[in-house]
């Protein structure tokens, strides 16, 4: 048995395990997605359905678009929470990718009832605070750590353009 990370551009990421020799193909079929030429890759390496999958593969699906570049893994930690990961575009700002969440429940955790971002988020293990402008870009490797804190009086530093 192999665990694989499916990873598409405006969705959460989702983890499957898979028999080994398991496919793409394999992949894509369980997830209910169409392998389109030129769109998929797996660990940022262009990538045929046939491939054969191996343990801990990141298997990224793109758009068929002019420019197309692979989506990467946003990790977002909350203390004391469950992370989520979804999949980012290189400029995309950390708003714009938490807008990506569809499921009412996980944007109620990261956004108020007026639609501002509950958080102050710092990129990486050390990072310095940063807004929600703040924009991602691809990683060298693996995925982009995002820690979110709570906006309480006292902890929340304004921000300039």
């Amino acid at each position: 048995m192999i665990t694989v990370k499916l990873i598409e551009l405006g969705s959460e990421v989702k983890e499957y395990g898979m028999e080994d020799g398991s496919t793409v193909g394999d992949l894509l079929r369980i997830a209910h997605k169409s392998y389109v030429h030129g769109c998929v890759t797996r660990n940022n390496a262009e990538v045929s359905s046939g491939a054969t999958l191996r343990n801990n593969d990141r298997i990224f699906v793109g758009k068929a678009m002019k420019g197309n570049t692979d989506p990467f893994e946003v990790t977002f930690v909350r203390l004391g929470d469950t992370s989520i990961s979804l999949g980012c575009a290189d400029g995309q700002s950390i708003k714009q990718v938490l807008e990506q969440l569809e499921d009412g429940e996980q944007r109620r955790k990261f956004f108020r009832e007026d639609g501002t971002v509950a958080y102050e988020f710092r990129v990486g293990q050390m990072g310095q605070p940063v807004n929600e402008n703040y924009v991602l870009n691809r990683p060298n490797s693996g995925s982009v750590r995002v820690i979110c804190s709570q906006r309480v009086k006292g902890n929340f530093r304004h921000f300039r353009k």
